[in-house]
């Protein structure tokens, strides 16, 4: 009996045992050449296999047996990986999904976007895109991250809604607002208190209230306003602005200040002063000092107290040198908010 090579490893070559019109039945065998296509035969049932066959080895077996033969769930090496996919009803670039019931797959009715798709947990940056929300509140960006950096400008259709005590945040941080203070809106100590008195510039009768500081006797003048509900309630810094009708070298200035909540005793002490050294760099022109060091308010203050702030010239200190009075022009303080609003 003849060896069947089919189909283990090669198709089996029926035509060396095939013979011709002319050759006896008998060389070649055709005895032989039967035997040959009979085992092929057997082979090929074997290999195709019956109807629900259990041969694990049988096409019938492995394409439609979903336990141990061919399957598309997923959960193994067996997926389909689809080329050139052509789905009626779709157009081009257009997205799929599963449909409701998560048997089938339909249309999304979106297109691609042009430009790279991103998912909610990256880190994104966007460049001349609209964000819409359904109801204009930052809080849905925050759903995806709790912090939002907006790096150029942006345009909002509609008002954004901050939470109440909600901030709008420059650099990570609160941001900074000012306020002017002129001499005009100041007081005068009872005692050592600063002169007041009009600056009135000889060609254009430039008018300007100012205080004049004396050289020698430390004087003081201050204010008392009701602090804004917007206010962190932290330390405020103080810029000076002042001139001088003569004389060169420095001045020193010094700020402090007292917050008062309902019912606390108004004779209290000021907290600690914090100084600024300027230098008269042309006489009766303006000149504008840097913002002093952090002023730490004394008194516990909260946002809407009564602060007196209080301003002088310190002629003992070293950097204060200008040998006649110097003029306060009015001061800019500076102070943190801690909240957009001020309710």
């Amino acid at each position: 009996m003849a060896t069947n090579t089919f189909p283990a490893t090669s198709l089996q070559d029926l035509d060396a045992t095939r013979g011709t019109a002319t050759q006896a039945l008998n060389n070649p065998s055709h005895v032989t050449h039967h035997d040959l296509e009979d085992q092929v035969i057997e082979a090929l049932q074997t290999k195709v296999g019956i109807d629900s066959s259990a041969e694990t080895t049988s096409l019938d077996y492995i394409l439609k047996n979903t336990t141990g033969g061919h399957d598309h769930d997923g959960t193994d090496s067996k997926k389909v990986v689809a080329t050139n996919l052509d789905v009626a009803g779709l157009t081009v670039s257009e997205l799929l999904r599963t449909n409701s019931g998560g048997t089938a797959v339909e249309s999304s009715g979106k297109t691609v976007p042009t430009g790279t798709i991103v998912g909610t947990s990256d880190t994104q940056t966007l460049t001349n895109k609209t964000l819409t929300f359904a109801d204009n509140t930052l809080t849905n960006v925050a759903s995806l991250n709790t912090a939002q950096t907006i790096s150029a400008v942006k345009t909002f259709s509609a008002d954004p809604n901050l939470a109440t005590g909600g901030n709008i945040q420059v650099n990570a941080a609160d941001p900074k607002r000012a306020f002017y203070i002129p001499a005009s809106a100041m007081t005068a100590a009872t005692t050592n208190g600063a002169a007041s008195g009009t600056y009135e510039s000889a060609t254009n009768k430039i008018i300007i209230p100012v205080f004049d500081f004396d050289t020698t006797t430390q004087e003081f003048v201050a204010i008392a306003i009701p602090s804004p509900h917007f206010w962190d309630a932290s330390t405020i810094t103080v810029q000076f602005i002042w001139t001088a009708a003569s004389g060169s070298g420095g001045v020193t200035w010094a700020a402090q200040g007292i917050a008062f909540s309902d019912d606390d005793a108004l004779d209290a002490a000021y907290g600690t002063e914090q100084i600024i050294v300027d230098t008269l760099i042309t006489a009766l022109d303006d000149h504008h000092t840097s913002f002093t060091p952090a002023i730490t308010i004394a008194g516990t203050p909260v946002a809407g107290d009564l602060v007196c702030l209080r301003f002088k010239r310190v002629p003992a200190d070293a950097g204060d040198t200008i040998a006649n009075d110097v003029r306060l022009i009015g001061v800019k303080v500076r102070f943190t908010i801690g909240q957009y609003s001020d309710e």
